[in-house]
């Protein structure tokens, strides 16, 4: 049974940016979609976000979709390392390693985005992996994406004046994500 998991990114839910659009348009092709709420700002970590996915570990097989934005594209290099079977597809949306300089989101990212990942394990889960970013994303640098892009062995797309790929950027609907997944 074909079925994705959609991750939202840090101070976020499964209910902004283009994450309701994007698991109507796939359950209409036939994936159960799974869009998990995660804790945050409280209570956002590792280990607590860890939680929440691992009952689901079990579910991802060669038919699964992982999506996530910002901090929720870097969970799935943790949710890659973990799983027993690969997945089909990863897609990262304005995702990053490291720390941003910024106290605020440095203090509820750190634990997923400063950690060191085992590449070769995470590279193994999956058979493609795609990147979208934004050219003046005001929270991750271009910079940051391209570093993930080396990790993973993957370029980059970047959208020209898509800001950080949410809402606040008119990212409620995005057919080039859904374009990448469904080719």
């Amino acid at each position: 049974m074909k079925n994705a998991f959609i991750f939202h990114g840090a101070f976020g839910s499964p209910e902004e940016n283009w994450i309701p659009w994007l698991k109507s348009n796939l359950e209409e092709q036939g994936y159960t979609v799974t869009t998990p709420q995660f804790p945050t700002p409280e209570g956002q970590n590792y280990e607590n976000w860890m939680q929440v996915i691992e009952p689901h570990l079990a579910e991802m097989n060669e038919h699964t979709l992982l999506i996530g934005h910002s901090i929720g594209a870097t969970f799935i290099c943790c949710v890659l390392e973990k799983i027993q079977q690969p997945v089909t597809k990863a897609v990262m949306v304005s995702g990053f390693l490291g720390l941003l300089g910024d106290e605020v989101f440095d203090r509820v990212n750190e634990t997923i985005s400063a950690r060191e990942f085992d590449w070769e394990v995470v590279k193994r889960n999956v058979a493609e992996f795609h990147i979208f970013h934004g050219s003046d994303d005001p929270y991750v640098p271009v910079e940051y994406t391209e570093v993930f892009g080396q990790k993973l062995d993957v370029r980059p797309v970047i959208i020209e004046n898509g800001g950080h790929l949410n809402e606040a950027a008119g990212f409620t609907v995005f057919p080039q994500l859904l374009e990448s997944i469904v080719n």
